[in-house]
């Protein structure tokens, strides 16, 4: 089976119902998550977020103090 990358920019709906999590993104799709296996991938998914999210504001901070200079 192929491999598809589906790029989520940003969630519009978010809700839980039967031990699923319902996530409606920017195209109308729906991604569903079992619930108690979301619940323990949550610790790596946020050290990926936190790690990314530094990058971004390294870059934000690293153009400030350019401006500064």
């Amino acid at each position: 089976m192929k491999n598809k990358t589906t790029y989520v920019h940003e969630t519009e709906t978010l809700w839980a119902e039967n031990g699923e999590i319902y996530m409606y993104y920017n195209d109308g799709s729906i991604i569903v998550f079992n619930a108690e296996n979301l619940f323990s991938d949550l610790p790596c998914l946020l050290q990926l977020c936190l790690k990314e999210k530094k990058k971004s504001d390294d870059y934000v901070m690293s153009k400030l103090k350019q401006i500064e200079e």
